[in-house]
């Protein structure tokens, strides 16, 4: 059976975000202690991962279930919960100043494609508590990376 038949994409099969839920990871997220600054793993670069080993997938379970309990959260990354793996999760439903919604995902071994329109904006880090500060942020990017538990390329 393909992951077509399946209802599961193809590993390395290319996948719209509007495919994939976090309901696709098919494991309950745990939600994780962030780590503060200076900790060293949030000054190393992260290592690539499996997006289809079951640790990468439960990572990403436990990246949306951390955001999600953090108010305001609208990112987060391994590294901000200990571990040094090139893992992400985002979803600005409902922040004001979001101009276009995708709804929750997350990435594995994502990388900047193109970035542009750059604008200045107040924001703060989950792992820097207690400060904020104004960052030139591009308001139009894109972003590739493959998707964890289906292995499918794909690009926001």
């Amino acid at each position: 059976m393909t992951g077509e038949e399946s209802g599961t994409p193809d590993a390395g099969a290319y996948v719209g975000l509007g495919d994939w839920t976090p309901d696709s990871l098919l494991v309950p997220g745990v939600v994780r202690a962030v780590v503060s600054a200076p900790h060293p793993v949030l000054s190393e670069v992260a290592d690539e991962v499996d997006p289809m080993a079951k640790e990468t997938v439960q990572l990403a379970a436990d990246l949306v279930a951390t955001m999600r309990v953090s108010p305001g959260c609208v990112g987060l990354a391994a590294p901000q919960v200990g571990v040094g793996a090139d893992v992400f999760v985002v979803d600005v439903t409902g922040h004001p100043k979001s101009v276009t919604v995708h709804g929750t995902f997350v990435m594995c071994n994502a990388r900047v494609v193109e970035a542009t329109r750059w604008k200045p904006g107040r924001e703060g880090c989950m792992s820097v508590p207690d400060l904020t500060g104004d960052v030139k942020r591009a308001s139009r990017l894109v972003v590739e990376g493959v998707l964890p538990g289906t292995g499918a390329r794909s690009d926001w």
